[in-house]
């Protein structure tokens, strides 16, 4: 993985905030870190091909197993550890589409998803618990709205599948009209 060098210390990180709504209810996926306690989020050095959006999803599916559509913008950041000297983290929110039943860290991990009101409980890193909070409040208002609009996408694209299978009948069935009056 590149590393991009900071002038204000150790590389700099993105991190994925992966989210769905489950019963009404926004849950947010939590890893447990690689020989560490608590729970955190999917997070990792900023690999320079990729930038720190893509990175941030990367390791998502690396470290949580999850696919989904991830913000081109940070929501926040933070420095690992809760301190000023850890690495400085950029917070991508991500809506899942997908789990996983197998990926790469899964045998070095856990995953748990949580309900907003259970996080303080989970999160250790003050830091990172600031930033969920704040997204808490955020996906309260905002993710319900984002979902209808994804649903309002996937429904546009069931209509242009159905469009181009339909055209696809119309011409087989035109093309068998045609033989049969040639015929």
């Amino acid at each position: 993985m590149s590393e991009h060098p900071s002038p204000d210390g150790p590389t700099p990180q993105s991190a994925a905030l992966p989210y769905r709504i489950r019963d009404g209810q926004v849950e947010i996926l939590l890893v447990t870190p690689r020989g560490g306690t608590g729970w955190i989020i999917p997070k990792g050095k900023v690999n320079a091909r990729l930038g720190p959006a893509r990175s941030a999803a990367r390791e998502a599916e690396e470290e949580g197993g999850v696919h989904g559509s991830i913000d081109r913008t940070p929501f926040g950041e933070y420095r690992h550890g809760g301190g000023g000297e850890g690495p400085r983290v950029a917070v991508f929110l991500m809506h899942v589409t997908r789990e996983l039943t197998s990926w790469a860290e899964a045998h070095q991990r856990e995953r748990r998803w949580a309900c907003v009101d259970e996080v303080p409980e989970l999160v250790v890193d003050p830091a990172l618990m600031q930033v969920l909070h704040a997204a808490a409040e955020h996906l309260a208002i905002h993710a319900p709205a984002l979902l209808a609009a994804e649903e309002a996408r996937r429904a546009r694209s069931r209509q242009r599948r159905l469009a181009g299978s339909a055209l696809l009948l119309a011409a087989a069935c035109g093309a068998a009209v045609l033989t049969f009056i040639a015929g």
